[in-house]
């Protein structure tokens, strides 16, 4: 879907007036004043380029730069979501409108993380904004100038808007950053012959004018390209707009090996916009980049808790967050798996244990109801269903549920009963069949004794158990 490309000229007087309020409030300091105000402008013309790029530059000054390490390791996990599912899935389904909005509000959240602002000139190209593409991979190559990807897709980009020599110039420090990419080497031998070739081209086309006799030359020989016994670089150079899946899923794991995660998941992010590749191995390529990164970064985290204590509380909230994000990763690619394909019970039995560790009641339900056709499965499913009902008061069918475990699953290693049997004993105490709940509590005892809190609840029911008749 195209978006109609508007100069500030071309705005309504009101919305020029508004233009001109921010970008007086960003030379004034009051940058935050300066974005809210562009950011209603764009809300109304989202194809204005000069708002646009001075809605960034607010954005960046109200953030007082780009983040620490730290900082940029926590944002790419927390973006990584919506930056390498949810953005990559609205491109193929030609919604260039909805991408463009994702990855601004991404870019209010960390307006220098850089796979948003590719993702921003993604979209704004998708969208026929060639120069809101343009400004934004300018900004991105400005704030991470030794970040290859970026290079890569402002090259790329000035070569499809025929901005030839911007295009050189890029490719040209791509190169000079990756002297062993031959596919590098390679854009940048193509664009610096179209140049040239334009360059013949305008003289030829003077010579002729002029009635002077001057035979156009063709294009250029391609340089010959050296083989180099480097996997990185050969595996680049099989790389095409046709390539199949193996030539990603390959270069993909090299990248991991080598710990470039950012260039791993641009790479699987343009496989994932190519209609003609299966969606379901690039899913579990994007989680495995995620898993190496989630990896790598708890692993320093974790040297950090043993080697500097005093910043403990620091490293233990960070490691906590990024067990909800790797959780909310694994949730989103269960959830994609399980809509391809909705009779995989063990997809479902899976995604709904994420759900019962964060509590997500309702959604776990419906995941294990329809996983009760596994027979593998169904001691473990009923057990869930009925924590999942007394969750959510439904005490009486938990009980039901509980039992069809017990009955099912009579095979069971014992601990796993012993659960099974505690969930079943506090059901029916919130029915109020005290009783019937001292009974199972009591077999559990007799089992094992110190089995949770038993002993405990078993001398309550006791101590709340009415006397009888004095005699």
């Amino acid at each position: 879907m195209a978006i109609v490309a508007r100069t500030v000229q071309e705005l309504s007087p009101r919305l020029q007036q508004l233009y001109e309020k921010g970008l007086q409030a960003q030379r004034a300091g009051n940058a935050v004043y300066a974005a809210d105000v562009l950011a209603t402008l764009l809300r109304e013309e989202p194809g204005c380029a000069a708002a646009r790029k001075a809605l960034l530059e607010a954005r960046l000054a109200v953030a007082g730069g780009p983040p620490g390490a730290v900082a940029r390791w926590l944002g790419a996990l927390r973006l990584a979501w919506p930056l390498y599912w949810t953005g990559p899935a609205l491109l193929r389904r030609g919604q260039a409108a909805a991408a463009l909005t994702l990855a601004d509000s991404l870019l209010g959240v960390d307006p220098s993380a850089r796979g948003a602002l590719l993702l921003l000139a993604q979209s704004a190209a998708a969208a026929g904004l060639a120069q809101v593409a343009l400004d934004t991979l300018e900004l991105a190559v400005r704030l991470h100038p030794t970040d290859c990807a970026c290079w890569r897709a402002l090259g790329e980009h000035c070569r499809r808007a025929d901005r030839l020599p911007r295009a050189v110039e890029a490719f040209r420090r791509l190169a000079e950053r990756r002297p062993q990419d031959m596919t590098a080497q390679r854009s940048l031998a193509q664009a610096e012959g179209e140049v040239a070739a334009r360059e013949r081209a305008r003289r030829a086309a003077e010579a002729a004018a002029a009635e002077a006799a001057a035979a156009v030359p063709g294009p250029p020989a391609e340089p010959a390209v050296a083989v180099v016994d480097d996997p990185i670089a050969n595996a680049e150079a099989e790389l095409t707009a046709t390539a199949p899946w193996r030539v990603f899923r390959d270069l993909a794991r090299c990248y991991v090996e080598a710990q470039r995660f950012d260039d791993a998941e641009s790479l699987l992010q343009q496989a994932a916009a190519r209609s003609d590749l299966d969606p379901e191995p690039i899913d579990e390529a994007r989680a495995a980049v995620f898993q190496a990164r989630y990896d790598q970064a708890v692993a320093g985290w974790r040297e950090l808790l043993q080697t500097q204590p005093e910043r403990a509380p620091e490293a233990r909230e960070r490691l906590a967050a990024l067990d909800r994000e790797r959780d909310d990763v694994r949730v989103g690619q269960l959830t994609r798996r399980v809509e391809r394909h909705p009779h995989d019970s063990r997809s479902r039995f899976d995604l709904g244990e994420l759900l019962v560790a964060r509590a997500e009641w309702g959604r776990a339900l419906e995941q294990f109801e329809a996983a009760k056709n596994h027979p593998n499965l169904l001691a473990r499913t009923y057990a869930h269903l009925g924590t999942c009902l007394a969750a959510l008061g439904r005490a009486e069918e938990a009980v039901a549920h509980f039992q069809q475990s017990l009955e099912v699953g009579q095979a069971r290693p014992n601990r796993d009963r012993l659960t099974v049997m505690y969930d079943l004993a506090l059901a029916y105490e919130a029915l109020g069949r005290a009783a019937e709940a001292n009974r199972v509590f009591k077999d559990i005892y007799a089992q094992e004794a110190t089995f949770r809190d038993v002993s405990e609840r078993l001398a309550r029911l006791a101590a709340s158990a009415p006397s009888g008749p004095r005699r």
